[in-house]
């Protein structure tokens, strides 16, 4: 009898989405920049279950438009993720990160159940 293995759970740093997206700016299959292939394994197999809240994603979208990303790029990154990541809702901030603007990765990180999950 064979266990379905469970995938693991990880929110992806703002700076690794960025590394990732500047790293496939000119070609995807070509790129050897680690994050780039982090990223683009995730998008074609799904290598793991990235969890997202609401702050997370107006992160994602606030510092991709501050370094010039088209906001049609941005729209298609973070539709993509709120369509496939498992979104998590934040209880009270724990102020856990020495970082405090950080706070809702790690709150984020100790979500026990997601609000909704995707396939």
């Amino acid at each position: 009898m064979s266990q379905k293995r469970r995938k693991s759970r990880g929110v992806v740093d703002t700076s690794v989405l960025v590394a990732g997206v500047a790293g496939m700016k000119d070609s995807v299959h070509q790129s050897n920049v680690a994050s780039a292939k982090f990223v683009r394994r995730w998008v074609e197999d799904r290598t793991f279950v990235w969890l997202i809240s609401d702050e997370i994603l107006e992160e994602y979208r606030e510092v991709l438009a501050r370094l010039g990303v088209r906001r049609p790029l941005i729209g298609k990154i973070v539709n993509t993720l709120r369509g496939k990541g498992e979104h998590v809702k934040l209880g009270p901030t724990r102020n856990l990160s020495p970082d405090p603007d950080d706070n809702h990765i790690c709150d984020s990180l100790n979500t026990e159940m997601p609000t909704s999950s995707s396939r």
